[in-house]
């Protein structure tokens, strides 16, 4: 019977992979998941200065 303490620990998915693999593998990633929510897109204006009344 084998237990978690006999078992060795597993490597990283990407120990095997050199950084051309896992440069195309985070392109991937990111093409099939669309950009990150951090990354800032638009304008990227500031918002008015009174948020709180709607200038019409």
């Amino acid at each position: 019977m084998t237990t978690e303490k006999d078992t060795p620990p597993a490597a990283p998915a990407d120990a095997g992979m050199n950084e051309e693999e896992k440069k195309e593998m985070f392109d991937q990633m990111e093409e099939f998941e669309g950009p990150q929510r951090r990354e800032i897109r638009g304008d990227d204006s500031e918002p008015p200065s009174d948020p709180g009344v709607s200038h019409s």
